[in-house]
């Protein structure tokens, strides 16, 4: 992991209820936009990153926040699964997997990773089911997913 990563991972192990605007995090960590949204990827490769839209924890303005994911008692990877084995023959990219979710792009990215190695899910490239946008996308076959 980068320093940038370390730091932001510890920050969110000081606070696991808490959630963060990235503008927040940027004044937090003097980083650009772009660092950390890298910073935040990298983190979600290692731990459950929750996202939703809601208040800021540190400044109260509601946008999309992050925050470690601490609502679910499934992994991101059970979570992804169900979620494809409910949509069988249809492919998502993984933003729109993050976002239906409620996860970070980076979490959604690693359970994709363990779930190829693992069961009867594919990568394509694509349209997207959910924003039509051509990308690389996840799924499973119609008739079910092996889990």
């Amino acid at each position: 992991m980068d320093h940038d990563a370390d730091a932001l991972r510890d920050f969110l192990k000081r606070f696991p209820d808490e959630k963060f605007c990235s503008v927040c995090l940027a004044f937090e960590f003097k980083l650009n936009f772009q660092r950390v949204h890298d910073a935040l990827a990298e983190v979600g490769q290692h731990l459950t990153l929750g996202q939703a839209r809601g208040p800021c924890s540190l400044c109260g303005q509601r946008s999309l926040i992050t925050g470690l994911e601490r609502t679910s008692d499934r992994s991101a990877r059970e979570r992804v699964l169900e979620f494809i084995r409910n949509h069988a023959g249809d492919f998502f990219c993984h933003a729109c997997l993050a976002q239906r979710l409620e996860l970070g792009f980076g979490t959604v990215q690693n359970a994709v990773w363990q779930l190829r190695a693992s069961s009867n899910v594919w990568i394509r490239a694509t349209a997207c089911a959910a924003c039509a946008r051509p990308r690389l996308v996840v799924g499973g076959e119609e008739g079910g997913v092996a889990a």
